[in-house]
């Protein structure tokens, strides 16, 4: 008997919750850990920017060899558990808190397979919700996704916070990672043979105009140039969401990697409740997803997302103009946090739709690339930015760059390229 759509979109997402436990030790374990040891911020900086970097090499190669050796028999699941075995090695040795040389070698291994694990199992996602029982169910798949992610992010700062400096943080990642995927293993669907039912030509995604829209993705809004990135039109359609994603998450992150700051500096809160904000923002983005994601496979999507973005952009410019106290930031927190919902849950939806066959790993490797290529921008831009002018400008930052996301998105077309494939073939005599 096929489980029914919730526990399918439950146990074929719940690895996301080990994922993001262990992915947030980045933002809060390793930073103190390396300033630790050597004592200057540029240099944490600098270590620490291996991450994005394996993101940008690492993912799409993986990506693509996955569907390349998917193709010839090596099933996705094995990649994970592979990509799984490399990461819960490296967060073992980081738990035994060693010096820098080791702890530089036990990151490259860490980054290295988490890389591995998130594009093939994100590709492994793909793939899945091409089939019932999640076939018309790609909205509450992004929700289950979110809602774990956030879950799994907000649990570990808890951790953090309650054991900083010691091994259990990395113990309680790696047990975490265990207990989802042996959750995944048992009871997630896996994709029915029938779901690669034709082999698309490989295409090559590393051409010298690809490879320039990775770096600056507001290219392919130039007159022409779109039509050198992308010939057809699922191309088309999968290039415009990243160069959305782009906008939207030049956006977030500015706001999230100021966003204690800003409370501090300019509106001189207490550090305890800047944290308290950002759990606040954390729970109502888990309370909102499963809701939005219901929405996202009822409604049209490109609209939804659109709505979402001004609407957080709106938040942050009220944010700008009227939070003084600490009861104008607890109600703009909570909204900002269902916004950040929905801009979490809209585009991974929009993905499962517009993914062709046979290249889910490609696509969901670049997906990753267009959540990490942002962080770079975001950090340089609004630091130079807050340098000059100070950090009350987070959420005008912040709202200038959802602003330009909203307008992007009017050139988005959401469709699913699987049901086309399948009318297409029926059609065929």
């Amino acid at each position: 008997m096929k489980p029914s759509p919730w526990v399918a979109s439950l146990f074929l997402t719940v690895g996301w919750l080990g994922i993001e436990m262990a992915m947030a030790l980045d933002m809060g374990q390793f930073q103190l850990m390396l300033h630790d040891q050597v004592g200057q911020a540029f240099i944490v900086g600098l270590i620490l920017s291996m991450g994005p970097l394996m993101g940008f090499t690492v993912q799409p190669l993986v990506g693509y060899y996955s569907d390349y050796l998917e193709e010839r028999g090596l099933p996705r699941r094995k990649l994970i558990a592979g990509g799984l075995a490399g990461s819960l090695a490296s967060l073992v040795w980081l738990a035994f808190l060693p010096d820098l040389t080791g702890f530089v070698l036990a990151l490259v291994l860490f980054y290295v397979s988490f890389n591995i694990v998130m594009v093939c199992y994100r590709a492994y996602m793909t793939e899945t919700t091409a089939e019932p029982p999640l076939k018309n169910r790609k909205g509450m798949v992004s929700g289950f996704s979110a809602l774990f992610a956030t879950v799994g992010t907000t649990g570990m700062f808890v951790v953090g916070s309650l054991a900083p400096g010691t091994s259990w943080p990395f113990l309680t990642g790696a047990t975490l990672l265990i207990i989802t995927f042996v959750l995944f293993f048992m009871f997630s669907p896996e994709p029915a043979p029938s779901a690669r039912t034709r082999t698309i030509p490989p295409e090559s995604l590393l051409s010298r105009w690809h490879l320039l829209f990775y770096v600056f993705p507001p290219l392919a809004l130039w007159p022409g140039l779109e039509t050198r990135i992308a010939r057809q039109d699922y191309q088309r359609a999968i290039f415009r969401l990243f160069t959305v994603i782009f906008f939207a998450w030049l956006g977030l992150q500015s706001l999230r990697g100021y966003f204690t700051l800003y409370a501090r500096e300019n509106l001189d809160f207490e550090d305890a409740f800047s944290h308290q904000l950002m759990a606040m923002a954390s729970v109502a983005v888990i309370l909102s997803t499963l809701p939005i994601g219901r929405l996202a496979d009822k409604l049209e999507l490109s609209r939804l997302f659109r709505g979402f973005l001004i609407a957080f952009a709106l938040v942050n410019l009220g944010a700008y103009f009227w939070v003084q106290t600490p009861w104008q930031a607890i109600i703009f927190t909570v909204l900002i946090g269902v916004c950040l919902a929905g801009t979490l849950v809209c585009p991974l939806a929009a993905l499962l739709r517009l993914c062709p066959r046979d290249q889910e790993g490609a696509y969901s490797g670049l997906y990753n690339v267009f959540l990490s290529v942002p962080q770079f921008y975001s950090l340089l831009v609004t630091g130079w930015l807050l340098d000059q002018w100070g950090y009350g400008l987070v959420p005008l930052i912040s709202a200038l760059f959802l602003g330009l996301a909203f307008l992007a998105a009017f050139r988005l077309h959401v469709f699913d390229i699987r049901e086309s494939d399948e009318q297409d073939h029926q059609a065929t005599p």
